[in-house]
């Protein structure tokens, strides 16, 4: 009997532990496909990958490699087919607005629910190529605001890209997303968008979502607004003078800038998320940003674990937006 209960111990153990290496290995396929989610744009960046049963990981993974071979292995732009892709299984509708003088690409539900509509603002794209050299179409290869966008649960939200991103037209030239990235006409413009999305869902409220870049634009159509309700940025920057000084580049003299309009926003209930290994945009933008504050009340900063500038942020967004902006006033 000793014998038998040893063999089945031991039998059960040996069980235990293909189970666990298994279970190790798929986990480690899971973060080899959310690494190159962010280098093949014809990926579905609405997937959770972490949802999927073992045998999907694993026809994706084969899927991913295929498509390695075939030579997707530069980063390429996402495309309005892939936008449509995402569109599609978040029961969205892809939205050309006609705004002055640009045409922005957005996605939205197609049938509002609440009245209060949360909008994602995309980053600055592909704004450069090199240190040096601007690119010619600021489209993101890494749209991480549509991601955290695909991952938010709430059936009231919104995406919006920046100008010149997914659709080109005349009135885009590169000065906009490089030195008047955030100029008053491009604040304006994107401005105009939110009140097309606010207006075709019949909403009463916004919330104001911005990444890295489209924190800056978050922020400063925010300022200007009087239906914000909360402003959460994940990386963002928020202080490009300070930032541009930091990093020794050429400043932005075409564009507003989010600490001038402090009095402004410091009503507002706010939220900045930061990567604790985020060496783009460091904690210190915030701290820089907060510094003009005389009242810091509705400013609220978390930094995220294991977080930089582009990766980390996905599989801790839900639980992020549990974090609600509040005044401590």
């Amino acid at each position: 009997m000793k014998l038998l209960r040893g063999i089945g111990c031991s039998l059960l153990g040996t069980t235990r532990l293909m189970y666990q290496t298994q279970n190790r290995l798929i986990n480690q396929i899971k973060c080899s496909i959310l690494r190159a989610i962010s280098h093949c744009s014809s990926l579905p960046v609405h997937l959770n990958i972490y949802r999927l049963n073992t045998w999907t990981v694993i026809l994706i993974a084969a899927w991913l490699l295929s498509s390695l071979s075939a030579g997707c292995s530069g980063r390429q732009p996402v495309s309005l087919n892939d936008l449509q892709t995402v569109a599609t299984a978040q029961s969205m509708t892809v939205r050309r607005l006609n705004t002055n003088p640009f045409t922005l690409l957005a996605l939205s539900p197609r049938i509002p629910a609440g009245q209060v509509l949360r909008v994602y603002i995309e980053g600055d794209g592909r704004a450069w190529i090199s240190r040096s050299r601007l690119s010619s179409d600021p489209t993101p290869t890494n749209p991480l605001a549509l991601e955290l966008m695909a991952v938010d649960n709430t059936p009231d939200k919104a995406y919006l890209a920046r100008p010149c991103q997914y659709l080109q037209t005349g009135a885009c030239n590169d000065s906009y997303w490089s030195g008047h990235r955030f100029s008053q006409e491009v604040v304006d413009s994107m401005n105009e968008a939110l009140n097309q999305l606010k207006d075709a869902g019949n909403y009463r409220h916004l919330e104001l979502v911005g990444y890295s870049g489209g924190g800056t634009m978050a922020a400063l159509l925010a300022a200007r607004r009087d239906d914000v309700r909360f402003l959460r940025t994940i990386a963002g920057n928020l202080d490009h003078v300070w930032l541009n000084k930091h990093h020794k580049v050429s400043p932005l003299t075409g564009s507003l800038n989010p600490p001038d309009f402090a009095d402004r926003l410091s009503r507002i209930p706010q939220r900045h998320f930061v990567g604790e290994n985020d060496r783009i945009v460091p904690l210190a933008v915030y701290r820089s940003y907060a510094g003009f504050f005389r009242d810091t009340g509705c400013l609220a900063v978390t930094t995220v674990p294991g977080a930089d500038h582009v990766s980390g942020w996905q599989e801790n967004w839900p639980r992020s937006l549990e974090e609600a902006p509040g005044c401590r006033n």
